[in-house]
């Protein structure tokens, strides 16, 4: 696809996912070597590749054969291809299995070429947490922008879900207000709002910044099941990532 940010800017983008048969991905990897060819954009191939570049991407199972890469390796010189630096865990994947069968490796990726090299020079990849998949989805930032968001008190869904939500409101309109019947309901309205940010804010918290600290929470257990992978760390982990799932349904309800 080609995509248009701006007036003044256009790059391309490739998103692939390789077949896990090495003898059936020739005829992906003759179709980048034909783009690279006929393109003078910036240029982003990204996705999933089924493949590592060498044996320090993959731990666990039997040991990486550099045969396997051969023919991905060329794919990406003769296409004039970089592989795009990243940050947190090294592996994007993991098969999920049991201590002695378990696998991690790095199959997912960003290309790029040197027009985007020059184009786009602060392009960071980040892997972030695996959750609900046994792949890591990869944030592409390009730029960053700052928005002065304006806060005010929103009713979320998931409100009504927390132990605590009914006697918050029950305590809130209960309280005693005067004046005329239209003017009380505004009154137990407004005050119930009030009720209820106070406790979103001391019980709730931020709901982002709270699944961000889980997110590290469930890539430091992940790090430390590739070190020891025992039954204790694992299940550790995946208790993580389960409360990780619940935070990341909130931040949907928010949005």
């Amino acid at each position: 696809m080609i995509i248009k940010p701006t007036n003044k800017s256009v790059f391309l983008e490739t998103v692939v996912y390789v077949k896990c048969k090495s003898h059936m991905r020739e005829t992906l990897w003759e179709d980048l070597r034909g783009i690279a060819n006929n393109i003078n954009l910036p240029w982003l191939v990204v996705g999933d590749f089924n493949c590592v570049l060498a044996p320090e991407e993959k731990k666990g199972g039997k040991p990486h054969s550099m045969t396997k890469s051969i023919t991905f390796l060329n794919c990406i010189m003769d296409s004039s291809l970089i592989d795009a630096e990243f940050i947190s865990s090294t592996y994007t994947w993991c098969n999920g299995r049991s201590k002695r069968n378990r696998v991690w490796g790095r199959l997912d990726r960003a290309l790029l070429n040197n027009e985007w090299s020059q184009r786009f020079t602060d392009t960071i990849v980040t892997h972030l947490v695996r959750i609900g998949s046994d792949h890591s989805p990869l944030l592409i930032t390009i730029a960053t922008s700052q928005i002065n968001i304006q806060s005010y008190f929103r009713f979320l869904d998931f409100f009504i879900q927390q132990p605590d939500f009914m006697d918050i409101v029950k305590q809130a309109w209960s309280e005693e207000v005067y004046e005329s019947p239209l003017w009380r309901f505004h009154l137990k309205f407004k005050n119930t709002c009030k009720k209820l940010s106070w406790w979103s804010k001391k019980y709730v918290g931020n709901i982002f910044e709270n699944t961000a600290k889980m997110e590290i929470r469930v890539a430091e257990l992940e790090e430390k099941c590739l070190n020891d992978n025992s039954d204790r760390n694992r299940m550790s982990y995946n208790n993580a990532n389960a409360h990780l799932i619940m935070h990341i349904k909130k931040e949907e309800a928010f949005l």
